[in-house]
């Protein structure tokens, strides 16, 4: 079911992309940041222009109007600067919609200017190349209508330029100067635009793949998590059967140490199917224990010594953190658990009881090393552990790292695994401080 909608999430992400039938989408705020920017240069460049024609050409233009469509482009610009510092995304709409202020603009220069005879009539292109390399498909060819209609209009409608002492020859020179500059200008303009608004939609395209893994972990573990509730219930009363036939065999046997042991698990078993709704409720009460960081160290380890009489643990706490208090609920408790029990596993192979449990201060970070001595990690499988249900071990189902992993993100920390250029492999917990309420 999670592979089937993964291809189908997959597919439509592709079909949106490829047809632009993305309507509602939402772009970084880089995005109107570079128009912005491109806005800029356009003023700045169309000042120079207006300046060299009068002074230098000596041309007749209405320069009162050409100053008030500036001036009114520099409102515009610095209302979006003001915008963009109160928000984190722009809508499609808003894109589309600063693009089409930009040619309505461009087409009053040039109303003023001489119209389609303007040698700079095609830096219409530019804010087209922009739509269509950024925007969806409607948007696109409604911004390419708008730019190609007004490019039509200033054919017929437009202020015809005039200039004294100017020859023919002179002028039509001078006309292919402008037209040599504007190729200048609207190759570096697209160039530097396109390649910034490709790459903001690659960061889009990340945080989508990264929020489509994320719903797919969560999916994942919603359905462990309701197994879980499932299997809970269902060994509720196979338990209390197996504790009344092990009490009767004990009162007819007893003393049988044999006998004492499967007691004893039976009752721990029994003890974590009652206790496993409680502590549910604690999470989802948010109720954290505050308790002694050694405190909290010395239960988990005499937990799995519970689950392991004959493991030995060795502890090496850093002296910066002995007075130190954690507040955190059980669920990082048992993560940790998972993640020793699963060093323990590892020396099976190795006839080894030792494993290493070692806690450092670094900056703002707890870190958490745990070391086991057996055969290490297979290097195709060191970036996969904890991120999807993987094992090594003959039985395991891989879901031990991957809740563990997918708890400690709770608390904003990493989980990483890496061999041991001795022996064995280490996996390293680095929790934030001020979460833990150190």
């Amino acid at each position: 079911m999670i592979k089937f909608r993964y291809t189908t999430f997959s597919v439509n992400l592709n079909i949106q992309i490829m047809f632009g039938i993305n309507t509602k989408s939402q772009f970084p705020k880089n995005s109107i940041k570079a128009l912005l920017l491109l806005r800029c240069i356009a003023i700045g460049g169309q000042i120079i222009v207006i300046a060299f024609a009068h002074f230098s050409l000596g041309l007749m233009l209405n320069y009162t109007a050409l100053s008030m469509i500036i001036g009114g482009e520099i409102l515009i610009n610095l209302a979006t600067w003001l915008r963009i510092k109160y928000i984190t995304r722009v809508s499609e709409f808003e894109c589309f919609s600063q693009l089409f202020a930009d040619i309505c603009f461009f087409g009053m220069l040039l109303y003023f200017s001489g119209g389609a005879s303007n040698p700079f009539v095609s830096l219409f292109l530019v804010p087209i190349a922009i739509a269509a390399a950024t925007l969806s498909r409607s948007y696109a060819w409604l911004l390419t209508i708008s730019a190609t209609l007004l490019y039509s209009l200033l054919m017929k409608y437009y202020i015809p330029l005039h200039h004294h002492e100017i020859s023919s020859t002179a002028s039509f020179d001078l006309h292919l100067l402008g037209m040599w500059a504007n190729f200048i200008i609207s190759a570096i303009l697209i160039s530097y635009f396109v390649v910034n608004m490709a790459y903001a939609l690659h960061l889009r395209e990340q945080e989508i793949n990264l929020q489509r893994e994320e719903s797919l972990r969560n999916e994942q573990l919603i359905a462990v998590g309701t197994l879980a509730a499932n299997a809970a219930h269902e060994l509720g009363t196979p338990l209390s059967t197996l504790m009344l036939l092990s009490n009767e065999l004990e009162n007819k046997y007893g003393g049988d140490p044999d006998l004492q042991l499967l007691t004893s698990q039976i009752l721990r078993c029994r003890n974590v199917v009652q206790n496993l709704g409680q502590d549910a409720g604690d999470i989802l009460n948010k109720n954290k224990i505050e308790q002694p960081l050694t405190d909290f160290c010395e239960l988990l380890v005499d937990q799995l010594n519970l689950i392991r009489p004959n493991l030995r643990v060795h502890q090496n706490i850093d002296e910066k953190l002995n007075d130190c208090i954690i507040t955190a609920d059980k669920t990082l408790q048992q993560s940790l658990l998972s993640i020793l029990n699963n060093a323990a596993d590892a020396n099976i192979l190795t006839n080894n009881d030792n494993i290493e449990f070692t806690l450092l201060s670094v900056n703002e970070n707890l870190v958490i090393q745990i070391r086991d001595f057996g055969n290490g990690i297979p290097e195709e499988m060191a970036s996969k552990i904890g991120k999807t249900q993987i094992s090594d071990k003959l039985y395991g189902l891989g879901l031990g790292l991957f809740l563990a992993n997918a708890t400690i993100e709770r608390y904003n920390g990493t989980v990483t695994i890496e061999n041991h250029p001795v022996q064995g492999a280490v996996t390293r917990v680095t929790l934030n401080k001020i979460i833990l309420g150190i």
